[in-house]
């Protein structure tokens, strides 16, 4: 048997010494040599057949490992000799003496395990916790051993940390460490090194310790460190004795931010309760109560602490404040010392809430299960919180409730009031998480329950609810809308039932709060609305419950005679689907405008703009209505000026409404405001009436739209301040005008035409005659053709065909660049004032020049033939200054091509200016 065994290792030690020169497949079997000796020789010991191999056998083992791990560079070689020598350690065969009488000392073994640890290799971190058990207590050896294990808290992943634990628990506990008994695959009874006491108590101590850090990383791998030690040694007396503690430990790491220290936390808390007796049990869950149920988490914290989720405060510089140095450094960026404190507070409400997020997540509340603590205390506090905003609270309070209540219709009927009081005080609170749960909680609570249950409480509801209409978040208020609109549905169909007495309860606890300051009549814009839309609807369908009110109702309602009809009206026209309630709305306009003058005068800045928006409205009744409103009410056009901004912004709020009909009114409203506007409209004006205007333009066409469209012109011709010195706006209208003239509709076509010739004219800064012609010309052109004309009988269709045809003709003759002919004018007599002359005779280039003046064309408008003739007598001139040479001959030729030029422009000429232009022209030829 020994000589079997001898065999064997002599074998593989000849094979792991080739490791040198091994590659690919050799070098596997290298591996699977080492893993053998290791495995061999740690097994004659387990079995205490350690005379098996003879000391000279063994001691070459090690001095071939450890020389082997001096060295080499492969990782799953070197894998391998950790592994080995890890079970080597951990059986003894590995001891000092041998190290010692090895090509390695031990201090180098150590040194070269903890850099291997350092790089957060788990095989060597491992080993070096088995190597411990080699050392005496005490020793200086086992001293760095614990302190490399303990400076690995900066390892980011979070797997090592576990192994970590491990080598803490194998380093303290030895072979009474369930790290190691574990490991053991023999059926033998070896007795190892037994647990060091004093290790153990020193490694709890300095983990408990290093658990409270403020400094993150050192938090975090503490955690994981002391749960290993506790899971792997609790059968120590050192582990037992100081459990309480380890639970409060735990319990401060439950407000850590990180997932993987909360399931920690929970989970060394779950092991806890395990180990612990029947007191420290119930200590336990009085703990966890208090800090579910309390208000307050403590935090402690130094520059390193991180408070918030990287990007949950971003500073506009794509950075964000984490940690309190961060906010320290911001406070005193912005000299604002207060901001600390106000982080602070928001850091300490975001610990307390992650608290309560650990529980459902990993298993604590099987603990509050497993006491039956299910009083009143925690009912209101779990049910407002199983709605939360955060997911995660959420998801844990359902679990925590479904294992804690078994029928929760019966556990909410028994404490339907202390929930209900729980709500309406925590309602108000200063979170705005708790005040948006309480909101969707009160819903949840009253829906489906008798009215009688809440009923003395139902003013409260509705009182505390309007106030958070109007909270500063948004999420609160959209809360508070959605339990408005539960508590006006279950309002509105007990109203429908008939005169109930429930009904009339409900009503006579409500209709006062609607009506007060409270409600219709409150300051808060949000409010006020919610409170007319409510009143509409419960007189709507109040029916005979209604009734023992009208008094107190009618009354009430003439006294807010204005402030409902500014909210109802509106609403009655803006959300109206038919004509029918629009018409309604108009005709209560005018009545209170002719019968009610002073109310309606009083409030004219209210009433006024949206008469003036809905007077351009396609039906005719109310079209009718609305203009005999504002034309009773206003004189003159300056009130469209005086309320300019306020149409303006009504009209482009209702650009996008989801009617046609209201979008088309939103249009032609600005139209009228722009064309109010005078013929020169100041910058202010302009910017103010531009964006309205643009998106008016951007509808799809309509019955009327031509009317924008002329306003579109006005508005450029008066708003020159706005365009010509901003290229963006000047592109823009230029776009605007072409993509008009392209829409794809007969009868607005002409129109479009007419404008983008005018457009282009106005544009004396640019050539548009390209644009103008690829836009005009086919359509033109089709429109003429003898196939058209055949085929078209319809004579409004060949009328329409003319004004389109008449409109196209006319932009591509105003498209004509009048720059051209300033240029012309500016070149020439720039040439003259320098008195410029060519060497050369040019006098063929100048009748060229004046050919392109077409003078005897007669076409274009005034203004082009008026600038042809100013750019002539510019030419004449240079000509007759000899600019273009000083050849007679070439002279008098170019002088008499020109002059029968003019001759025939003045006989084909009507106007008396450009007939000057002219004559002028014909003197400066002659000197």
């Amino acid at each position: 048997m020994i000589e079997s065994v001898e065999k064997v290792t002599r074998s593989l030690l000849v094979e792991i010494k080739s490791w040198s020169s091994a590659i690919g497949a050799e070098l596997n079997k290298v591996s699977g040599a080492i893993l053998a000796i290791g495995f061999l020789t740690s097994r004659i010991a387990f079995y205490g057949r350690s005379d098996s191999l003879n000391e000279n056998m063994i001691q070459e083992s090690v001095d071939t490992l450890l020389s082997v791990l001096a060295d080499v560079r492969d990782g799953s070689t070197k894998e391998a000799v950790l592994n080995a020598l890890g079970q080597m350690s951990a059986s003894g065969i590995l001891t000092t003496e041998r190290i010692d009488k090895s090509s390695m000392t031990v201090d180098s073994l150590v040194g070269l395990l903890a850099t291997e640890s350092k790089k957060g290799n788990e095989r060597a971190i491992s080993a070096l916790g088995r190597l411990s058990v080699v050392f005496e207590d005490e020793s200086e050896t086992l001293l760095s051993i614990f302190t490399t294990l303990y400076g690995l808290f900066e390892l980011k992943q979070a797997e090592v940390h576990f192994t970590v634990g491990e080598a803490l628990s194998t380093a303290s506990a030895c072979w009474q460490s369930e790290a190691l008994i574990l490991s053991l695959d023999v059926d033998a009874d070896f007795k190892g090194r037994p647990g060091r006491s004093s290790a153990i108590e020193s490694v709890i101590t300095r983990l408990l310790r290093d658990c409270k850090t403020t400094k993150p990383s050192l938090k975090k791998a503490s955690g994981i460190w002391l749960f290993s030690v506790i899971s792997n040694n609790s059968r120590h007396d050192q582990v037992q004795s100081r459990l309480r503690e380890c639970q409060s430990a735990f319990m401060g790491l439950l407000s850590a931010r990180d997932d993987l220290v909360q399931e920690t936390a929970s989970r060394g808390l779950s092991l806890v309760y395990e180990q612990g007796d029947a007191v420290l049990r119930k200590q336990l869950v009085n703990d966890l109560m208090a800090s579910f149920t309390g208000t307050t988490t403590q935090l402690k914290v130094d520059e390193e602490t991180e408070l918030f989720e990287p990007g949950a405060l971003p500073t506009g510089d794509n950075k964000s404040v984490t940690s309190y140095k961060d906010i320290v450094s911001l406070a005193d960026e912005l000299g604002n010392p207060s901001l600390v404190y106000k982080f602070m507070a928001l850091a300490q409400n975001a610990a307390t809430w992650t608290t309560r997020a650990a529980f459902g997540r990993f298993g604590l509340s099987q603990m509050l299960t497993d006491e039956s603590i299910v009083d009143a205390a925690l009912i209101k506090k779990l049910y407002r919180y199983k709605f939360d905003p955060n997911p995660n609270v959420q998801r844990s309070m359902n679990d925590i409730w479904g294992a804690l209540v078994k029928d929760t219709s019966k556990t909410i009927d028994l404490y339907f009031d202390d929930i209900l009081a729980e709500l309406l005080n925590s309602i108000l609170a200063k979170e705005w998480r708790t005040r948006q749960a309480s909101c969707a909680a009160i819903a949840d609570l009253v829906s489906g329950r008798e009215f009688e249950k809440y009923e003395k409480h139902l003013s409260e509801i509705w009182s505390k609810n309007f106030k958070v209409l109007d909270d500063i978040k948004l999420s609160v208020r959209e809360a508070a809308l959605s339990l408005s609109m539960s508590l006006t549905g279950i309002l509105v169909r007990q109203v429908e039932q008939g005169a109930s007495a429930k009904a009339t309860s409900m009503l006579k606890e409500v209709l006062p709060f609607l009506l007060s300051e409270q409600g219709m009549e409150s300051s808060a814009e949000e409010v006020r609305v919610f409170g007319t839309i409510t009143v509409l609807k419960l007189i709507k369908s109040g029916g005979k419950a209604l009734l023992p009110f009208v008094p107190d109702l009618v009354e009430k309602l003439i006294g807010l005679l204005s402030t409902l009809e500014g909210q109802g009206v509106e609403y009655l026209y803006f959300d109206a689907e038919d004509e029918t309630r629009r018409q309604i709305s108009a005709d209560i306009i005018y009545s209170v405008s002719k019968f009610a003058t002073d109310r309606f005068n009083a409030y004219a800045s209210a009433f006024l703009p949206f008469v003036f928006f809905a007077k351009h409205d396609s039906d005719d009744h109310v079209k009718e209505q609305y203009e005999k409103t504002w034309s009773e009410n206003v004189g003159g056009s300056r009130a469209v000026l005086l309320y300019s901004k306020e149409i303006i912004d009504l009209a482009i709020l209702n650009l996008d409404s989801a009617k046609w009909t209201i979008k088309h009114t939103a249009a032609l409203s600005i139209a009228e405001v722009v064309s109010s506007s005078g013929s020169e409209i100041s910058l202010v004006n302009a910017t103010e009436l531009w964006p309205g205007l643009e998106k008016a333009l951007s509808l799809k066409t309509f019955d009327g739209k031509e009317v924008v469209l002329e306003a579109f012109l006005k508005f450029v011709k008066g708003a020159k301040s706005l365009w010509q010195g901003n290229p963006a706006v000047a592109l823009q209208m230029k776009k605007i005008a072409i993509r008009e003239a392209k829409r794809n509709n007969d009868n607005y076509r002409p129109h479009s035409f007419d404008i983008l010739g005018k457009y282009a004219e106005l544009r004396t800064d640019i050539d548009m005659f390209t644009d103008v012609e690829n836009t005009v010309l086919a359509i033109v052109e089709e429109a003429i053709s003898e196939d058209k004309m055949d085929i078209d009988e319809d004579t409004k269709s060949g009328k329409k065909d003319d004004l389109l045809i008449a409109n196209g003709l006319s932009a591509l003759f105003r498209a004509v660049n009048v720059a051209f002919y300033e240029r012309m004018k500016a070149l020439f007599e720039g040439l003259s004032e320098q008195g410029a002359r060519s060497s050369d005779s040019q006098y063929q280039l100048a009748t060229e020049f004046f050919e392109l003046l077409e003078i005897p064309s007669g076409s274009g408008t005034e203004v082009m033939r008026t600038k042809r003739g100013e750019a002539a007598c510019s030419l004449a001139r240079a000509v007759d200054e000899d600019i273009f040479g000083d050849v007679e001959e070439d002279r008098s030729l170019c002088k008499k091509a020109i002059r029968t030029y003019l001759i025939e422009g003045l006989r084909v000429e009507r106007s008396p200016q450009v007939k000057a232009t002219f004559e002028k022209a014909m003197k400066n030829l002659d000197g």
